[in-house]
């Protein structure tokens, strides 16, 4: 039986150095394809500055909304750092310092007993700490917090993605010679005809063979090859150039 649903995702980017340009945002496109890649819908990306009642603001609505909030960044031990003080202000909660993150910073050989690095271990009361890998994994809540650097983030992920409950989407592609224009009206006919089928039509402008690429996914594979034979049948042998049952633009680099 097909499931009904994907758990739905919303990323929530925390840095002025993001907004200002200064740095170039990696986390979010990493978490973009990861979440696909495992079976989450992101419904959301937002980009916010280190000010924490914007912060709290956005993760409250976020997470009333999503099934799962990830951030990044704002968690290390300069003066921008609030996510943690932000995150308790969404859930109107009090920070505490947390004894066994406080022990894993201490245990450092050198920047441990560092008054500025113990501030990491002041989390909202009632946090979840992972202390497995190589960096503390706080989750407040349905929130996730990560840190921006993006290999720690990427290592972090992982450990928590086999606990998401994600469902993969099918997915196909269909290739043709047509412009938008010409295949729009057959595209709504498929849509009509299935409506538990997403269909995307992306046109392309360089000479890469074809001049749309129309994607079709579902969580129901009977539903996607039904979408997909329907649309399939509708185009010439000219106006049809490759068809891909199985199609991951996840996993392209």
């Amino acid at each position: 039986m097909p499931h009904s649903r994907q758990p739905t995702a919303h990323i929530v980017i925390i840095g002025n150095e993001v907004l200002s340009g200064k740095v170039r945002d990696a986390n979010g496109p990493f978490l973009l394809q990861r979440l696909r890649q495992i079976g989450l819908r992101c419904t959301a990306l937002s980009v916010i500055p280190d000010v924490e009642e914007t912060i709290a603001a956005t993760i409250r609505d976020a997470a009333d909304a999503v099934d799962w909030v990830f951030t990044t960044g704002g968690v290390g031990p300069t003066h921008d750092d609030v996510t943690m003080k932000s995150v308790a202000m969404a859930f109107d909660l009090p920070l505490r310092e947390h004894e066994t993150f406080a022990a894993f910073l201490k245990s450092h050989p050198t920047r441990g007993d560092s008054p500025e690095r113990l501030r990491m271990a002041q989390v909202p009361a009632g946090a979840h700490v992972d202390l497995s890998g190589v960096f503390p994994q706080v989750r407040v809540r349905n929130v996730w917090i990560f840190p921006g650097v993006p290999k720690l983030l990427q290592r972090k992920f992982e450990l928590v993605a086999p606990l998401l409950g994600g469902v993969p989407m099918h997915c196909s592609a269909v290739y043709s010679s047509l412009s938008e224009s010409h295949i729009a009206r057959r595209l709504e006919a498929v849509v009509e005809a299935w409506p538990g089928v997403e269909v995307g039509s992306y046109p392309q402008w360089l000479d890469s063979g074809y001049r749309v690429l129309i994607t079709l996914e579902s969580l129901d594979e009977d539903s996607l090859r039904g979408a997909r034979n329907q649309l399939v049948d509708s185009l010439s042998e000219e106006e049809l150039i490759e068809v891909l049952e199985s199609y991951h633009p996840e996993d392209l680099k």
